[in-house]
């Protein structure tokens, strides 16, 4: 029934979203014993990514990592030789299009950003792979 109600939805239209997680009820477990960030604490990290963003992007017409146009990902979204290789084997492997595999980069460049790392690193792609479920053999068409 999943995949029947997915397949009322287009490709095209799926992978314009940058993020598809499955989300389930919490258990009352769930929400007394993992340590959870409040909400004061998760604005001052979109604050700092926000301003990370903005001296990264100071000289040109964007603000955001989700506006990189494509043909300057390589310049603001570099990559380790090992998060390039999961990239690469996760598109040969996927049924994903080019704009997902962008969207996978611009979404771990935010990740990155999160850890104030420069770089994008393996653990950054797989992240962001992650949070593209759709994407995932079990969804896809």
């Amino acid at each position: 029934s999943i995949k029947k109600y997915l397949n009322k939805l287009s490709g095209p239209l799926i992978s314009r979203v940058d993020i598809h997680l499955e989300t389930h009820i919490p258990t009352l477990k769930d929400l007394t014993s993992s340590p959870r960030i409040s909400s004061e604490e998760m604005k001052q990290q979109v604050e700092v990514i926000r301003q990370i963003q903005k001296t990264r992007f100071c000289h040109t017409p964007f603000a955001y990592n989700s506006q990189i146009p494509t043909q300057l990902l390589t310049k603001y979204c570099p990559t380790s030789s090992s998060a390039q290789d999961l990239l690469h084997q996760w598109f040969e492997s996927s049924s994903s299009n080019i704009r997902t595999y962008d969207k996978i980069l611009r979404l771990a460049r935010t990740i990155a950003d999160l850890e104030h790392s420069e770089i994008i690193e393996d653990h950054h792609i797989a992240e962001a792979i992650h949070y593209r479920l759709l994407d995932h053999p079990f969804y896809a068409n």
